[in-house]
């Protein structure tokens, strides 16, 4: 459709070859290399730095594709984005955490790079704490055989955990 190749063209990398960092670009099935984060993204993030906002990002997936997310913020953020030289300190945690779901728990898990497990947070409350104290950018896999055990069912899905009374905090949360 004309709408589906428009928006195609919009993602489309538009620097020349001779600047292809594979960590910033992927290749769609045309064989054309496309924006692997959208551009619109990476101004929020200097928006809010130049706004001088507090704030920190937290990536959600139940694919494999955090590493890759992680990595590509990273290598913009340290200034190696043709369309973003400019670097931001934005520490970026590459080591992804996971939500683990079974019946009516949820377990948090926080990771180092030599893979071993740091942190367990077994509450909600707990949960909602650990991501207000984020800083700067990190990622989970949530549990999507949990997700389709239970049919696909909206309880199921991904916790999201709000405080309403907090009016201090402003999670940004990607899916």
């Amino acid at each position: 459709s004309d709408y589906f190749h428009k928006h195609l063209k919009l993602l489309a990398w538009p620097h020349e070859p001779a600047f292809t960092e594979p960590r910033l670009t992927m290749n769609g099935k045309d064989s054309k290399l496309y924006h692997y984060i959208l551009p619109s993204f990476f101004k929020l993030i200097h928006h809010l730095h130049s706004k001088g906002r507090d704030f920190s990002v937290i990536f959600r997936t139940y694919g494999l594709d955090a590493p890759n997310v992680l990595e590509c913020l990273s290598l913009t953020m340290s200034g190696n984005h043709p369309s973003f030289p400019n670097p931001l300190p934005l520490q970026v945690n590459l080591t992804q955490g996971r939500i683990v779901r079974e019946d009516d728990r949820i377990q948090l898990e926080t990771y180092k790079d030599d893979g071993f497990c740091t942190n367990i947070f077994t509450s909600e409350r707990a949960a909602y704490d650990m991501f207000n104290k984020v800083h700067g950018a990190c990622a989970f896999k949530d549990d999507f055989s949990f997700w389709q055990q239970n049919d696909y069912h909206y309880t199921a899905g991904k916790p999201f955990w709000v405080d309403f009374q907090d009016r201090d905090v402003h999670h940004i949360i990607f899916d």
